[in-house]
């Protein structure tokens, strides 16, 4: 895809962004149409962006700007807009009309319909059928991934098997355990492709040259060397966050005071905020790396919501902290020792409830929100008060 001269400054982008999360609920749905609950719809001719999420989301609506859903189950039957970003579970795109569409999911299938440039998908399974038209390039990663639609531009697909069975007007690299090109497929550029099998029929042809790379296999991540790997990446990170947290915590009694306060007085629209940013900005940077606003912009937001993590986190620690505090009859203004103790002491409680399979992830996801929410809302104040 060609990239247009990217003159804004990214600060002012998020500046924007951020101002359209913490500016409350009245004015973000009039910029937003959007939809939740267990099985939403979103239809209709829409005048900005859509938003769905939910267990079983149906999105028909027509938007001249972007449509981004999340949910168990998502489907875009005979939608149009000019970016279409989802995650979920199971994802499928029929009679769509699409600049570009950026997926995530367990299974991904585009039945049919019109993406007039990029395609990106990661996902377990991907299927793309024959009634489908990409005009740009495809970028595709999932367990099973199979190709039934030309592509109009480039091709990157990796995954345990890729069968590509349509026309590639420009290079092709394939990975996979096993890497089929069918009956009469042309790649009118380059053949990249690395595979533990690869099989290329009879009937099909390269332009160009044919590149034969090495195919490393990828060890399974339940070896013991990779399990006592993983643990021991897992405590050096939890180690090096712990850390960072009670520095933070120290260092911004400000900003950690104004959080835990909007934690107690507004849990729920700290959560509420906090869904918004984990869920919205994320799929908002993939679609910013895509368009014409550029790749620069979709890194910076991306790197903005991985610095927030550590002062979410220290955040409703503290709380915590501060409240375990009061019911030991402990009260006055806490200084940087007090802070450092208190927090601590609540995270160490969240390790240990973390342990815990299902209920620990669950507690850990829900304190990221909150503490999310409380410092995206209460951030700016803290740091005009600094």
């Amino acid at each position: 895809m060609t990239q247009t001269a990217f003159s804004w400054r990214p600060a002012t982008i998020l500046l924007a962004v951020l101002i359209l999360l913490v500016a409350g609920t009245a004015t973000l749905n009039a910029q937003i149409e959007a939809s939740a609950g267990d099985a939403p719809t979103l239809s209709g001719e829409l005048t900005d962006m859509g938003f769905a999420a939910g267990g079983e989301v149906t999105i028909t609506a027509s938007s001249p700007d972007d449509i981004i859903a999340a949910g168990g189950t998502i489907r875009f039957d005979g939608a149009r807009a000019d970016h279409m970003v989802a995650a979920g579970g199971e994802i499928s795109l029929t009679g769509i009309e699409a600049s570009d569409v950026i997926l995530s999911g367990g299974n991904v299938e585009l039945t049919s319909g019109t993406v007039t440039d990029d395609v990106i998908i990661f996902a377990g399974n991907i299927e793309i059928g024959e009634q489908m038209t990409i005009g740009g390039s495809a970028m595709l990663s999932g367990g099973n991934v199979e190709i039934g639609a030309p592509i109009g531009g480039e091709l990157r697909a990796s995954g345990g098997n890729v069968a590509l069975d349509a026309n590639v007007a420009g290079d092709a690299y394939l990975t996979g355990g096993t890497v089929t090109i069918g009956e009469g497929v042309v790649i009118s550029g380059n053949l990249t492709y690395a595979a533990d099998e690869f099989i290329l029929s009879p009937g099909a042809s390269v332009t160009g040259e044919m590149i034969e790379q090495e195919y490393e296999e990828r060890p399974s991540p339940f070896s013991p060397e990779a399990m006592i790997a993983a643990l021991l990446g897992a405590i050096m990170f939890l180690a090096g966050l712990g850390l960072l947290i009670l520095i933070i915590a120290a260092l911004f009694p400000g900003l950690m005071a104004r959080s835990s306060t909007m934690i107690a007085d507004k849990p729920l629209s700290s959560l509420g905020i906090g869904v918004l940013v984990l869920v919205v900005m994320p799929l908002m940077g993939l679609a910013f790396m895509i368009s014409i606003i550029g790749i620069s912009a979709g890194f910076v937001m991306l790197a903005l919501i991985f610095a927030l993590v550590p002062f979410a986190y220290a955040a409703v620690l503290y709380h915590a902290g501060m409240w375990l505090r009061g019911r030991f009859g402990k009260d006055g203004e806490p200084y940087i020792v007090t802070r450092i103790v208190w927090t601590a002491l609540a995270g160490i409680i969240l390790l240990v409830i973390g342990i815990v399979p299902f209920l620990g992830m669950l507690v850990w996801i829900v304190a990221l929100l909150f503490g999310m929410g409380a410092v995206i809302t209460r951030g700016g104040a803290a740091l005009a008060d600094a």
